[in-house]
């Protein structure tokens, strides 16, 4: 299943194979045009129109359209795209699923669309799939695709107990292929009984007013559809003061100096309490956020980070490397090694964090392209937006208090702040935000500006937009430097604690190896390096997979099909395995599988997800390979390891991220262990077995409070072992770094 980089990549290199190689100029050079004409974006939308319905197709194909349109004469090249018509992207969009199938990949619209076909198709399958749930409960429903939306009706059954819970107002997601009519249709396809919830326990009456003011103006078909209704404030109802902060309007650097002196007067508040939300953070927003927040002393903090920032920040340009070893060749790189060492060193993750990005682009390329097809510079316009939690917030990120949050409005999606600066708030020209015709762009500010509790400040241009603040209702308050502003009133600072942060079962074995090394993987986000080792672990667990999903045949063709499916499957079939590995690796799984079969009667989990919650301390979120229930009626938990053998070390950090695993089922009352057994994959004889008792538990828990404590207090030392002969970050380690 390839994600959006990988996605883009391919979309490029399909683009170049069905119309650009017929063109004399350099492929580096016409990979740059297409960049800078948005080749790349008009390639996603062709993508999306295939998997749409008529409808949409429609409306997809009237955008794409006009966009050509706009493009000619826009580029004075030798190969400009005034030549591109509709037929050249459909043909580019055949090709990339040619290009899927070979590399026996496919991605989540592809996904959707075929599980959808087999329902239909499968009256039986559609009716088993129904049959599993008593009740369906869907939240953010207008975020979700037409497909989706045609999924969920079907797995609801004859019976229809579904719910769906969604606003409208804040679909934000129409650029990923969400419908915006998707909730209507459902309505009326599923004859659903409505319900409306105007009490609002967020913001105050003030910027809920001006938040409906502007999108009744601006969207007035949600209004007309009944789903535009004005919301009730349930706080201002219930507070005993009379007096509430107006919303205000001001430049971006006199709404600083504001929150500045919110700061100075109200002691309760902090920096973090605060945070600055922007439709996109693009290098030039970031540079004039950081600047003049640093001017009158304010700190900052992205939650957002872009592959082109990330380059601009630490390489520069993008080097010609060719793919199948971009992302190690990025990890060598004097500079990214530079950056390693000093957070290493400094216990400070947000410069490693920053990396991401790229790391992921890398890794894209690494596992989409064979090496003669594009080099990472050529790829760059594909890769340069690729993304680290664009979307969401990261459980990783440890929040500063002294700093103010800033983030995209997509990050803060489902997230509040006691003030927000919503920016920047144009005259509604092609760059400016939100553009009027636009209402995806609408709903987006929509979203931005009810994120706020008690005080939201509308950032605009210096060139004053009259007409987009005049959206917001009559009531708005403008901060002028020759106008002092009271900030007596008090901005209420939430007493909810913060949600349990959430660690990866995958780096629990790292925090016993090495707490450095678990920091660096999970606050710092590091990728880990493509290694061979890494390759016949993911496609042994597949084969496994299929084994065991298959009912465990005794046949050796059956066994043979689950062995080179998981093989195919469960890496890129652009990396290459040396014979003896495959050899080696075909071999241990039939001993794996004989071990098995001698001592299994079923398979009662295969791959299962759980979630871990340890009081308020924190969660674990991970998969067990294997749930078997014995022939001797007790029931064993599988894990199987990349290894030869299992040292010392390694034993006690395996036996935690299985025994999280066995605490995570059974928490989710599916199944009772008794016992743990950890494979490795290469010596199957040398597996390990653990009681998994009261005793086992009672320790596993102190092992756990002893991670959240750490992650915490953030306490990283670095610990010595015979993990760090593989460790990819000993060259920056500071226990091995001399001075």
């Amino acid at each position: 299943l390839i994600g959006e980089a990988n996605q883009r990549v391919l979309l490029l290199y399909s683009a170049w194979e069905v119309f650009g190689n017929k063109h004399p100029s350099s492929r580096k050079f016409w990979t740059e045009s297409a960049g800078n004409a948005g080749l790349v974006g008009l390639l996603e939308q062709s993508i999306r129109a295939e998997m749409a319905n008529r409808q949409e197709k429609q409306v997809i194909h009237r955008s794409i359209k006009q966009r050509l349109m706009e493009m000619e004469g826009r580029f004075d090249l030798p190969f400009n795209f005034r030549i591109l018509k509709l037929q050249d992207l459909k043909r580019t969009a055949k090709r990339y699923y040619e290009q899927l199938k070979e590399l026996s990949a496919t991605d989540y619209d592809l996904l959707s669309r075929d599980f959808l076909l087999c329902l239909k198709r499968n009256k039986k399958i559609a009716r088993e799939f129904a049959s599993q749930a008593d009740s369906i409960l869907v939240d953010e429903f207008q975020d979700t695709s037409h497909i989706q939306a045609e999924i969920l009706l079907l797995l609801s059954g004859k019976d229809r107990n579904i719910w769906v819970v969604g606003d409208p107002c804040q679909q934000i997601y129409e650029w990923r292929g969400a419908g915006p009519g998707n909730l209507l249709w459902f309505i009326k396809a599923a004859k659903a009984k409505k319900y409306y919830l105007t009490d609002n326990w967020r913001s105050t009456q003030a910027i809920l007013n001006s938040a409906y003011l502007f999108l009744s103006s601006r969207v007035p078909s949600l209004k007309k559809n009944g789903m535009l209704k004005p919301l009730s404030s349930k706080q201002d109802q219930m507070s005993s003061e009379n007096q509430h902060h107006p919303v205000y309007t001001a430049t971006l650097e006199r709404a600083l100096f504001f929150v500045n002196r919110c700061l100075e007067s109200n002691h309760d508040l902090n920096p973090s309490d605060i945070a600055i939300l922007s439709r996109k953070l693009d290098n030039k927003t970031r540079k004039e956020i950081e600047q003049k927040a640093s001017a009158i002393g304010l700190k900052v903090q992205f939650h957002s980070s872009r592959a082109d920032l990330a380059m601009e920040r630490t390489i520069g340009s993008p080097p010609p490397w060719k793919p199948g070893n971009v992302l190690n060749d990025l990890y060598k790189h004097p500079k990214i090694q530079s950056l390693v060492s000093r957070s290493l060193r400094a216990n400070d993750f947000g410069d490693l964090r920053t990396i991401r990005p790229l790391a992921t682009a890398a890794e894209a390329l690494d596992s989409t392209l064979p090496p003669q097809a594009l080099s990472f510079r050529e790829a760059w316009p594909a890769l340069k937006i690729t993304q680290d939690r664009e979307v969401s917030v990261s459980s990783a990120i440890v929040n500063q208090p002294d700093a103010i949050q800033v983030m995209t409005i997509h990050a803060a999606k489902g997230l509040e702040f006691p003030v927000v600066l919503l920016m920047k708030l144009g005259k509604g020209g092609p760059r400016s935000f939100p553009k009027p015709k636009e209402l995806e762009d609408c709903r987006l500010a929509y979203v931005g500006a009810t994120r706020a509790k008690d005080g939201l400040i509308l950032v605009h241009t210096v060139d004053k937009p009259n007409e987009t603040l005049g959206a917001f209702g009559n009531n708005l308050l403008p901060i002028r430097r020759d106008r002092t502003v009271s900030v007596d009133q008090k901005i209420k600072v939430p007493a909810v604690l913060a949600s349990p942060p959430i660690i990866a079962a995958t780096h629990l074995d790292l925090y016993e190896q090495c707490p450095l090394k678990f920091a660096a993987y999970h606050e710092g986000r590091l990728l880990p390096k493509w290694s061979i080792p890494q390759s016949i672990g993911s496609r042994a667990h597949k084969a496994l997979e299929y084994y065991l999903r298959a009912g465990m045949p005794s046949d050796k063709a059956s066994i043979d099909d689950c062995f080179n499916r998981g093989f195919q499957y469960g890496d890129s079939p652009i990396r290459k395995l040396p014979r003896k590995s495959v050899a080696k690796m075909k071999q241990s799984y039939e001993e794996i599988i004989r071990t098995i079969s001698e001592a299994a009667h079923k398979a009662l989990a295969i791959e299962q997800r759980y979630r871990y919650l340890q009081g308020r301390d924190g969660q674990i979120d991970g998969v067990v390979d294997a749930v078997i229930e014995q022939r001797d009626g007790s029931t064993v938990l599988k894990e199987w390891k990349t290894s030869a053998e299992i040292t010392s070390d390694k034993r006690q950090a395996y036996a935690l991220q299985a025994s999280a695993g066995a605490l995570g089922i059974a928490a989710q009352n599916s199944h009772a262990i008794q016992l743990i057994e950890i494979v490795p994959v290469f010596a199957p004889s040398k597996t390990i077995s653990l009681p998994f008792n009261g005793t086992f538990v009672e320790e596993t828990n102190k092992k756990l409070d002893h991670v959240f404590r750490a992650l915490r207090d953030r306490r990283y030392a670095p610990r010595k072992g015979s993990h760090c002969k593989s460790c990819q970050l000993k060259p920056q380690c500071p226990a091995w770094r001399k001075g």
